[in-house]
């Protein structure tokens, strides 16, 4: 173990190909005299090349295996690496180190499997064809920086440092820890399964096993190993994401939107989360499933938004986040600041799925909007009327919101109109039900998707967001259906139209 003193003189350097140092050019990395060191050498053999080939398409040199690089050719490979280094020393030292950032950015996001084409545009601001371009002229100027630093006093090596011995359990749980890494689960999973047939409590192998399994998307064996890990008080900070990450999964259907937790679970993934974000308050990931969590349920939105505002700062342009803290603040009822969010999401998202699902958020707010205006521009003009028949003004005082039904969604043909009290929204893949109480019995409509409905508000206490489950409290709404009920689903017909009113409202005074 080396100290480090506090105070350090850092220098720039200028690195022209075929210049001499009293230090080694074959490496990118040197210390001198244990007090000075050298980053960003040059290495001539990957300069060669260079010179003498053209560039990898970026989308190539990403897409390269493990297996495709030890298949190919020797030349293949020793361009391949140059190519790797060079793109790092530009990213790390060229362009007056403005990519620095960017590249710790990137790096993050490929560690949370966020495939390498998104996350590259989502750092970079740009595409491969852009930063190849960026690429090759550096190439071309033949001109490279590097940086000098230079410690106050020499490095020292502690002679306290001791050694351990490890048990074959826990050098087989390293060696398959360290495979799983570098992306070769299978073989990460042989070791790991060694590992745990030696020593079955040794936390760092299920918890190592329970992530090849999240990467495979086995959730069921990866929350049984993640469970283990975390209750032999593992300190492995993915260890307790993944695991609170395995548990939603029990409750998410793969392309269906989520719309309740077990309280159960929520208590468990709160649990986990808060321990992740204690081991390593850096990563973003955490505070993103936390803040996603509480906008399900629907609780802790304030600190959710903090939180989540906490992962954009982390990962900058990350647009599952900024996703996320829109529909945040819908659920706060602060509309304005949802269009803020996700208007630009809408607009140049870099994932087509956010981008649509952007707009078709930004529709609904501003469909929401539009209604809390008429329901407002009613309110005033009722408030203004100069009335001057007796009987109509103790009719209208009778009824204050008797204008809504001027601003309702008038029924279709076939369809009918129905007031009620909605008291829960069953999803599952098959579709939706929506139960109203309605007179004296229960009236259940069903559709395929809310994309298939019209929904507005006229309440202002019920901001837009529509989560399944049973409602809390439950809310006055007007429906419009095309009756012909499901006798399998027990419903009576499909919803065409929800629309939230006040609890005094009377669609037949």
């Amino acid at each position: 173990m080396f100290i480090c003193l506090l105070t350090t003189r850092w220098a720039g350097v200028a690195f022209r190909p075929g210049s001499t140092r009293a230090w080694r050019s074959i490496t990118a990395f040197d210390i001198e005299d244990d007090q000075k060191i050298y980053l960003g050498n040059l290495i001539n053999s990957h300069l060669q090349l260079l010179r003498t080939n053209q560039l990898v398409p970026l989308d190539k040199l990403f897409g390269v295996d493990y297996y495709t690089l030890e298949r190919n050719k020797h030349d293949a490979r020793g361009l391949f690496y140059a190519q790797s280094w060079v793109l790092i020393h530009y990213l790390m030292q060229g362009n007056e180190g403005k990519r620095v950032r960017q590249l710790g950015v990137f790096l993050d996001q490929l560690r949370q499997n966020i495939p390498a084409e998104k996350a590259f545009r989502q750092a970079f601001q740009t595409d491969y064809a852009g930063m190849q371009k960026e690429l090759r002229d550096y190439v071309q100027r033949h001109s490279y920086r590097g940086q000098i630093v230079t410690f106050e006093k020499k490095l020292e090596f502690s002679a306290e440092m001791k050694t351990a011995p490890i048990t074959d359990a826990e050098a087989h749980a390293f060696l398959g820890d360290l495979l799983f890494h570098i992306q070769r689960p299978e073989d990460a999973k042989t070791k790991l399964e060694q590992a745990l047939a030696l020593d079955p409590k040794l936390a760092m192998a299920h918890a190592s096993l329970g992530m090849v399994h999240m990467q495979q998307k086995k959730f069921t064996e990866a929350k049984e190993h993640l469970q283990q890990a975390v209750a032999e008080n593992s300190t492995n900070y993915l260890a307790h994401y993944y695991y609170a990450y395995a548990l939603s999964r029990e409750v998410i259907t793969e392309g269906q939107p989520v719309h309740d937790f077990p309280a159960e679970t929520v208590r468990k993934m709160r649990a986990e989360l808060g321990r992740a974000i204690e081991l390593k308050p850096d990563f973003p990931e955490s505070y993103h499933l936390l803040a996603f969590v509480n906008l399900v349920t629907g609780e802790q939105l304030d600190e959710s938004i903090v939180m989540i505002k906490r992962a954009v700062a982390l990962s900058p342009g990350s647009e599952e986040f900024l996703f996320v803290l829109g529909q945040l603040y819908i659920r706060k009822q602060d509309l304005e600041g949802a269009r803020r969010v996700i208007e630009p999401l809408a607009a140049t998202g870099a994932d087509p799925q956010i981008r649509a699902r952007a707009g078709s958020l930004l529709v609904r707010i501003s469909s929401i909007q539009e209604a809390m205006a008429r329901f407002r521009t009613g309110r005033e003009e009722r408030a203004g009327d100069v009335v001057v028949d007796m009987q109509t003004d103790q009719a209208n005082n009778s009824d204050p919101t008797s204008y809504l039904r001027d601003a309702l969604r008038k029924p279709g043909a076939g369809e009918k109109q129905s007031q009620g009290m909605l008291v829960r929204i069953d999803c599952d893949a098959k579709g939706i039900i929506f139960t109203l109480k309605s007179g004296p019995g229960l009236l259940r409509l069903k559709t395929t998707s809310f994309e298939e409905m019209d929904i507005t508000t006229f309440a202002p206490d019920v901001a837009g967001e529509i989560t399944c489950g049973v409602r809390k409290p439950e809310n006055a709404v007007v429906v419009s259906y095309l009756t012909g009920g499901d006798v399998r689903a027990k419903t009576e017909g499909t919803i065409r139209s929800l629309e939230f009113v006040p609890n005094d409202f009377k669609l037949n005074p």
